[in-house]
């Protein structure tokens, strides 16, 4: 199962670029926008969140990732300031596991019904 850390030295502050900041949200809000590009491609969403959305529409943006996830039965629990957490039949899982599920649960193979004679 996948953990979250965060190694911050309390002399390291210094002002943080654009690329600098989608770093330190990995996990976090970028977890967000990953997961509603990944659900997409699934065609679970018909939409994707920005990293924008995610900070000023926080409630908007996750309860639409959490959307994505619950069309294939699993339960995404996203925090801002933490990992989300990724549950499937009532069992926690890794986000790993739950974009496999995802992509296996989205997987059409052939149909098969009843054949059709002349």
């Amino acid at each position: 199962m996948k953990t979250c850390t965060m190694n911050i030295e309390k002399n390291a502050i210094q002002e943080l670029n654009y690329d600098d900041m989608n770093e330190i949200a990995g996990g976090f809000s970028s977890e967000v926008v990953n997961d509603s590009i990944y659900l997409k491609k699934l065609g679970l969403l018909h939409d994707t969140v920005s990293d924008i959305q995610t900070l000023f529409h926080w409630v908007e943006a996750t309860k639409f990732v959490e959307g994505g996830w619950a069309k294939v039965g699993i339960t995404c629990v996203t925090i801002y300031q933490s990992c989300n957490f990724y549950y499937y039949q009532g069992k926690m899982v890794s986000r790993d596991d739950a974009l496999e599920i995802a992509k296996k649960a989205c997987i059409k193979g052939p149909k098969i019904g009843p054949r059709v004679y002349n």
